[in-house]
C-alpha cells in the first residue's frame, strides 16, 4: 500500500507539471484519481477531483469526450529527419464521463456537484449523462433485488453499455 501510494504521489509531481490549460494536464489528473478510486485511496480521489474539474475548466471547448492522448518523445529532433514519432495512448480512463460516473458511484451528491462547475456546456452534458446513468443502474439494481422486478426495456437501453 505504501508504495502504491508513493507512486500515485509521483504521478501527481508529474500532473502537476503538465501545462495548465491543456486536455493532457485534465488526461493526467483523470488517470490518476480513477486510479486511485479502483485502489479505493477514496480520499486520494476526493483531493484529486477538483484538479480534474479546475483542469478542464482551464481548457477551451474541452469537451471530455476524448479517448486518446499523444505524447512527443523527443522535442530536440523535431525537426530532423530523426524524429520521433508522438506516442498514442488510447483509453477510457481519460473520458471526463467516465471520471464522473466514478464519482458518482462513490458519492453521487458530490458527483452532481462537481459536474454543475464544469464550464464547458457539452462537458457538463457528457458528466451529468453519466451521473444518472449511474443512479439509475443503482436504482434498477435496488428495485430488482428488493422486489424482483424485472426493470423495463427503457431503463435496460438508458443503463445498459449499448448506449455508451
Amino acid at each position: 500500500k505504501e508504495s502504491t501510494a508513493a507512486l500515485l504521489d509521483e504521478a501527481q509531481t508529474y500532473a502537476a507539471r503538465t501545462p495548465a490549460g491543456t486536455w493532457q494536464r485534465v488526461a493526467a489528473y483523470t488517470a490518476i484519481a480513477r486510479l486511485a478510486a479502483r485502489i479505493s485511496d477514496t480520499k486520494r480521489f476526493w483531493e484529486l477531483a477538483p484538479e480534474v474539474v479546475r483542469a478542464a475548466n482551464a481548457v477551451e471547448d474541452y469537451a471530455g469526450d476524448e479517448d486518446a492522448i499523444e505524447i512527443a518523445l523527443d522535442d530536440s529532433r523535431a525537426d530532423s529527419a530523426e524524429a520521433l514519432e508522438p506516442l498514442g495512448i488510447a483509453d477510457e480512463v481519460f473520458r471526463l464521463d467516465v471520471f464522473f460516473a466514478t464519482m458518482a458511484r462513490l458519492d453521487e451528491e458530490k458527483a452532481l456537484t462537481s459536474a454543475r462547475t464544469l464550464g464547458s456546456e457539452r462537458a457538463r452534458a457528457f458528466a451529468l449523462l453519466a451521473i444518472a446513468k449511474v443512479m439509475l443502474n443503482t436504482e434498477v439494481r435496488s428495485q430488482k433485488s428488493e422486489a424482483g422486478i424485472k426493470p423495463r426495456f427503457s431503463f435496460w437501453l438508458l443503463t445498459s453499455d449499448y448506449c455508451s
